[in-house]
């Protein structure tokens, strides 16, 4: 079984998706919100923040990502992760890296890095602070059926990753 969709993981001083935040997994259901805003920053460097941000550049926002770690994309592989970085600076994408969100607002979001504290002003702030595993489907099987947990209600991934889980597990059945 894997989970259906894993759970967002709220970021700064626990920040909920509303009419100016919007879930990075889901940001292609917000494109009308989006598309009015023109200025977009997205919290958090990972696969999905930079795939948000590369595609609204390339619709024509002017974007930013704000990045806890010391460089984003770490997860992918070398020669793509070089291709990304590439193209977010064609399309003149920031990058704010070592800062971490401390606040967001209707204007934007507030981040601490090295320097001190920076106010990112945007219209559209895009949260991709990663996923949690969505268990609730597990435990509501649990000693009611023969259950062989993977994928994201264990612990989101890629999916390839998913996939080898799966083909080892029916490997074992």
């Amino acid at each position: 079984m894997s989970g259906e969709a894993a759970h967002y993981r709220a970021g700064a001083a626990g920040v909920q998706p509303n009419a100016h935040v919007v879930v990075a997994t889901g940001f292609n259901r917000e494109v009308a919100t989006i598309r009015q805003s023109g200025v977009v920053v997205v919290a958090g460097g990972g696969l999905s923040g930079c795939d948000a941000a590369l595609e609204l550049a390339g619709q024509g926002h002017n974007v930013t990502i704000v990045e806890l770690a010391d460089e984003i994309a770490r997860d992918m592989i070398v020669i793509n992760r070089i291709t990304l970085l590439r193209e977010l600076a064609e399309k003149g994408v920031r990058i704010l890296t070592g800062h971490t969100v401390t606040a967001v607002d209707a204007d934007g979001l507030t981040a601490t890095g090295p320097g001190g504290a920076v106010h990112v002003a945007a219209s559209t702030v895009i949260a991709a602070f990663g996923v949690r595993p969505n268990t609730a489907l597990t435990l509501a099987l649990s000693g009611r059926a023969n259950v062989h947990p993977l994928g994201d209600c264990v612990h989101p991934a890629k999916v390839g990753e998913a996939v080898n889980a799966a083909f080892m597990t029916a490997l074992v059945l």
